[in-house]
């Protein structure tokens, strides 16, 4: 699939959109890739994400309140995150709000890789037990500011065939605007053209 050949230059026109990755990855995912070959009029300001999940949020509102983003997109991790951004409109993919239990699910403790290539040269990090309390600590704080305006301002995506995380009960319980598509965990190029830009769409 060709992705310029389905950019929408009047879409976010002039608007910033901010992504956060998701879990051992970067800004400089495949998925950024595709969101500024689709929206090419908009600015798609995609960090690398702080590995320690406290560092991450105050980093990451402090990032929110210097750039004051129109829209932000979160996957798996980012998404998470992206629900502490109370204020702003959200779109959260595959939304991993007990990260810690996935990871423990999947058997990642330990010396982890990261899937894309960091600002900072960091190639890998540590994955312990003390990390996973910092994931249980930050995912406590989620649903803790919401209310009528912030249910409207969330939308949240889940792919049908995603076996890694599981919380759309959970998410539908604070948030009505749930989404399912046919996807995985990991958003591929159809997923975001026919699943996450109709939302993007709509919120502009």
């Amino acid at each position: 699939m060709e992705l310029y050949e389905y950019a929408r230059p009047a879409l976010m026109s002039g608007k910033k959109i901010l992504y956060l990755h998701g879990f051992a990855s970067s800004g400089q995912s495949g998925t950024v890739r595709a969101l500024r070959l689709l929206l090419p009029s908009a600015e798609i300001i995609a960090p690398d994400i702080p590995v320690d999940p406290h560092e991450a949020v105050s980093f990451l509102e402090g990032l929110a309140a210097e750039v004051h983003p129109d829209l932000v997109i979160g996957t798996s991790m980012g998404a998470m995150y992206a629900e502490l951004l109370c204020g702003i409109d959200r779109i959260l993919v595959n939304p991993a709000f007990q990260l810690a239990d996935t990871i423990l699910k999947n058997n990642g403790l330990g010396r982890r890789e990261f899937h894309n290539p960091r600002q900072d040269g960091q190639t890998d990090f540590l994955v312990n037990k003390a990390l996973l309390e910092a994931f249980r600590d930050v995912s406590s704080r989620c649903f803790s500011r919401v209310d009528e305006d912030e249910r409207k301002r969330v939308f949240a995506l889940f792919g049908r065939r995603d076996t890694l995380v599981h919380t759309h009960d959970l998410t539908r319980e604070h948030y009505p605007q749930c989404i399912s598509f046919d996807g995985e965990h990991y958003l591929n190029d159809s997923a975001l053209l026919h699943s996450v830009l109709p939302v993007v769409q709509m919120i502009d």
